[in-house]
């Protein structure tokens, strides 16, 4: 298996739903948008495993729900 590493701009989203999973006031949800075959499903597996490797968010979140509209 080929390992997968975030692109730059996978990397600044990372970065900025990290930041949002950790802030005490942030907002109950967080948008994910972009054309199909942009790599969103791939930066979501990269959320996950970052949760799953900080014991501090694996802690906080237990239980994750996602759900993935396609607006048809």
């Amino acid at each position: 298996m080929t390992a997968l590493f975030p692109t730059p701009d996978q990397k600044q989203a990372l970065t900025k739903i990290l930041a949002w999973l950790t802030e005490e006031k942030s907002a109950p949800q967080f948008l994910l948008e972009g054309y199909a075959g942009c790599g969103k499903t791939t930066l979501i597996n990269f959320v996950l495993a970052a949760i799953k490797n900080s014991v501090v968010l694996s802690k906080k979140y237990e239980s994750i729900y996602l759900t993935a509209t396609t607006n048809k």
